[in-house]
């Protein structure tokens, strides 16, 4: 599995382009209202998973959610991406994406952070 933030793609790069030889399921969330971000994740196709729906009211998130089924073991993964930024426009997208991950149930998280340096 591999997971990727601040992917830039858009409509114009299909999955089939990442994955020529189509050994992964590909899941993406591109960024639609300006360019760069985006978050996808590559997840061998052998292995199963479960998309998990997310609500509309939280379709400007930079986010993808699945479950990875394992056995009777279920483990929820996020892939999020957030704009480096400290305005009062960031202070609201993290609250927003707070509100968003406390509806989603779930068991265990697997969490992975990104670092950038400027």
């Amino acid at each position: 599995m591999c997971f990727i933030t601040e992917t830039w793609l858009h409509d114009g790069i299909s999955s089939g382009m990442l994955d020529p030889k189509c050994e992964f399921t590909v899941l993406r969330k591109d960024r639609t209202m300006s360019k760069g971000g985006g978050v996808c994740a590559f997840i061998k196709k052998s292995f199963r998973i479960i998309p998990v729906d997310i609500h509309a009211d939280y379709d400007d998130l930079e986010m993808y959610c699945c479950d990875l089924i394992v056995g009777s073991t279920r483990l929820r993964f996020f892939v999020l991406y957030r704009a480096p930024s400290y305005d009062g426009e960031a202070l609201s997208y993290m609250c927003k994406l707070v509100e968003c991950l406390s509806y989603l149930p779930y068991t265990r998280i697997k969490y992975f952070r990104h670092y950038t340096h400027y």
